[in-house]
């Protein structure tokens, strides 16, 4: 096992750590997301991963993530032509005459 999976594993003992990629570069090779509820917890998983020789190059504060699912059939329309297809689909069903 090299120096970098190593160090990537070790970095997942930290608490809040919850993602850690390996990169295929020489420098800046790892990237790891992490949870914090304050500064004061971003400050602490700083220091631990210091402990592990691993060096912060730069750091980004994401405030939301906006996703959507991937719908492998669905792929290589757009949302407007799967609406429209979800729409065409529509059967409305009379309720039979005996019942009306």
């Amino acid at each position: 096992m090299d120096q970098r999976h190593q160090a990537a594993k070790d970095a997942l003992d930290v608490g809040g750590i919850i993602t850690v990629q390996e990169m295929v570069t020489s420098e800046r090779n790892l990237r790891i997301e992490v949870i914090a509820t304050s500064s004061e917890d971003l400050t602490e998983i700083t220091r631990e991963l210091g402990n592990l020789d691993l060096a912060i190059h730069t750091s980004e504060i994401i405030t939301n993530t906006f996703t959507q699912p991937f719908n492998y059939f669905e792929h290589s329309r757009s949302r407007a032509e799967a609406s429209e297809a979800s729409e065409d689909t529509t059967i409305e069903h009379a309720p039979p005459a005996d019942q009306e």
